[in-house]
């Protein structure tokens, strides 16, 4: 698989765009989650949504 990404970083990084995401740790004791996330989402879909989403695979990808 190739690069592992550091959620909490990524959540950092994420907050100063305005985004919120929520580390996989913190549904688990157990550390093999530590490296995801969980997104959710319940708001009506617009442009400005979108556009984040968008922000945030770009903060994933680098």
């Amino acid at each position: 698989m190739g690069n592992k990404i550091n959620t909490a970083e990524l959540y950092e990084r994420a907050m100063v765009q305005g985004i919120s995401i929520a580390l996989g740790r913190m549904f688990t004791l157990q550390v093999q989650f530590h490296r995801c996330m969980r997104l959710s989402y319940g708001l009506e879909w617009n442009e400005t949504r979108e556009n984040k989403l968008k922000v945030l695979g770009r903060l994933v990808a680098n």
